[in-house]
Parts: structure tokens; sequence; C-alpha cells
């Protein structure tokens, strides 16, 4: 699939197919589209929440899918990919650390 095929497809509202949507999901985009980041979700019992994030000809995508978490367990794809852009803010954390008291 090229990449204008892709943007048609998703600006029109086509389904992708299972098999297209596993390749995007594993990092096998549309010629030219470049893989952006992978975001890891909770763990299930046999499977992991997943999102891949891929750019293509300037606009940014996000794919959510399903790993499977053992050799036979079948990943899962099951939602179609949405278009995304990138928010960045800052963000304070508070580290706790036990310290031994001296006497």
């Amino acid at each position: 699939m090229t990449n204008t095929e892709f943007l048609n497809k998703f600006d029109v509202g086509e389904k992708f197919s299972e098999d297209e949507l596993r390749e995007m999901g594993w990092g096998e985009f549309p010629d030219g589209a470049k893989y952006v980041d992978e975001e890891e979700g909770e763990d299930h019992r046999w499977q992991r929440e997943m999102t891949t994030i891929f750019s293509v000809d300037g606009r940014t995508f996000a794919l959510d899918w399903m790993k499977g978490l053992t050799e036979c367990q079948e990943s899962d794809y099951e939602s179609q990919p949405y278009e995304v852009e990138k928010e960045e803010y800052q963000k304070t954390i508070t580290v706790t650390k036990w310290a031994r008291v001296k006497k």
C-alpha cells in the first residue's frame, strides 16, 4: 500500500483489513510512512494493550491493538487507525525515599 492509497482509504472512512492492521501494528507501514512511537498499556491475562504511532505525509496516526503475551496467544487488531497530534507538557513527579534514622 502506498502513502496515497492509505490516506485515500483513511479519508473516505474505508475500513482497513485485519492484515493491513497487523502490518501497521508491527511497524510495516505504507511505503514512505515512518514509525514515530509505541506506547504500552495495561497487561491483561494473555494480552497487553498497545498503541503504535506512525506518520504518513506529515500527518500522524495511531493504532490501538492487543499484543499476545505468549507464543500461543494471537494478537488482536479490532480498532481502526485514527489521526493524532503531539501534545507536550511538563509534569512534576514526587519521589519518596526512606532513609535510615541516625541515632
